[in-house]
């Protein structure tokens, strides 16, 4: 977990409630005071930031006095942003406002009332988790988005730090991508003003996107302070240093000083500017990758499901995969296939969405699946058997006169067994699709047998365990 510490200047240091911030919107933010407990509809099918003003049960909600001034500094810290790198800027999560030209000015600003009181947010311990539960829980856990967080509620004295953000999770949204901003207890001063609440807003952002890096073994970030490895010592002009004046501006930070550390350096570890919630501007690629088509689920053991699909294409190249389990991401795949556990009679939701090199996204493919079952409607009527049979428990081979007889125990599906396929020496021989055995001549009986069941669905079980008939003896003469 990172902070920013606040170096404390006498003024800040008397502030012992909640600042007076500016009575009225100041900058034109296209949702005017209007405000949603939700995220909005999507306007950027991308990998992005979305923005949260959230305040606990028994605060006062300011949001239309301070959406103006939070506009302002997310305005001066995108255009700060693309100062320091014309090649990248801030992917916002951006909402479809009538008549709104775009932009910041088109934010998709949440104002959220939280589910516990400001004692429960007091004290030592994860304040942190705390409020990132109560938003998760309030529905805004998307793996997609990581998440900026005005939290406007009182602090504790003596005052340490004015902002905090979890790392270690550079190429995902989600509950562990919070960065969240204190406004309470002087931390607010100066909001809208490109002054610390600006300074703090983007060092914590920056943190989320895993900077600075500490690799376990190898090379790492050279200027990492001392005692604090997530943030950079070389400097205290860079927008990464442990701590900030009060009174600081945006626009004295750097975005990495010497760019040796976190942000277009050229070491082997992780780099800010690779980032996927950012928006690379020189990139050729500008859209979506295609659909995750013929997306499909079998168990082909039991107590597994696999699912496969066909490989999506992109203007920019490469294409990985993320897959949801009951909405929730469970892993980013580059290869087109992913199985875990089911067990038989568990339904599951399975959705896999395309994501470009540069941080795109296409549209999200999904089915229902039952394990032991196959694939179902939403009431759980199967629609397709995609279930492998079972194994065949065993296999017996019987040599009688001029007879070889093999037999086996009959293997169990759902959907019923249609037959089974019969091999020697590795090689189909015969199909039998009446009963649970089958004749040859003695002649043949040598050889190494096995059977593999297949259902009425056309699916094929698992191949026997083996067993092998030595050749009969010819008969003596006289």
């Amino acid at each position: 977990m990172r902070r920013l510490l606040i170096a404390v200047v006498a003024a800040l240091a008397s502030a012992v409630a909640v600042v007076a911030l500016p009575a009225a919107a100041s900058a034109a933010w296209c949702g005017g005071t209007a405000e949603s407990a939700t995220d909005r509809p999507d306007t950027v099918a991308a990998l992005s930031w979305h923005v949260i003003y959230a305040y606990p049960t028994d605060a006062p909600d300011r949001f239309p006095q301070v959406v103006g001034a939070m506009t302002d500094d997310l305005t001066a810290i995108d255009t700060w942003w693309r100062a320091q790198d014309p090649t990248r800027a801030l992917r916002w999560d951006l909402a479809d406002f009538p008549g709104c030209a775009g932009g910041v000015a088109a934010l998709d600003l949440s104002a959220v009332k939280l589910a516990h009181d400001a004692n429960w947010f007091r004290g030592g311990g994860d304040r942190w988790g705390r409020v990132r539960d109560d938003l998760v829980a309030a529905g805004f856990g998307d793996a997609d988005k990581k998440m900026l967080v005005y939290f406007d509620g009182p602090l504790d004295l003596p005052l340490r730090e004015c902002g905090i953000a979890h790392t270690g999770s550079p190429a995902t949204g989600g509950g562990e991508s919070y960065a969240i901003v204190y406004l309470g207890t002087g931390c607010g001063n100066g909001l809208g003003a490109a002054t610390f609440p600006a300074v703090a807003a983007v060092h914590e952002l920056v943190h989320s996107l895993n900077a600075l890096d500490q690799p376990r073994s190898g090379a790492r970030p050279p200027n990492a302070c001392r005692n604090d490895a997530g943030h950079p010592c070389d400097s205290p002009n860079d927008l990464m240093y442990p701590f900030s004046i009060g009174g600081a501006g945006l626009a004295s930070k750097v975005l990495d000083f010497n760019h040796d550390d976190y942000y277009a350096h050229s070491g082997p570890w992780w780099d800010v500017q690779d980032s996927l919630f950012l928006d690379h501007v020189d990139s050729a690629d500008h859209a979506a990758p295609g659909l995750a088509q013929a997306l499909s689920a079998r168990t082909n053991s039991p107590g597994m499901v696999e699912l496969t699909w066909q490989a999506a294409t992109d203007d920019g190249g490469a294409v990985s995969y993320e897959v949801y389990r009951d909405g929730v991401q469970v892993t980013v795949a580059s290869t087109i296939g992913y199985s875990e556990s089911l067990p038989d009679g568990a339904t599951r939701t399975y959705a896999v969405r395309t994501r470009d090199g540069v941080g795109h996204l296409g549209p999200a493919v999904t089915l229902r699946y039952t394990g032991g079952l196959g694939i179902v409607d939403a009431t759980g009527v199967l629609l397709k058997d995609t279930v492998a049979p079972g194994p065949v428990p065993g296999v017996r081979g019987k040599v009688a006169g001029k007879v070889f007889t093999l037999s086996w125990a009959a293997a169990i599906d759902a959907g019923g067994i249609a037959g089974y396929r019969v091999y020697r020496d590795g090689k189909l021989v015969t199909t039998a699709r009446n009963g649970a055995s089958i004749t040859f001549p003695a002649s043949r009986a040598g050889g190494t047998w096995a059977v593999r069941p297949f259902d009425r669905a056309g699916n094929l079980g698992a191949l026997s365990v083996s067993i092998t008939v030595a050749s009969p003896k010819p008969a003596r003469t006289a």
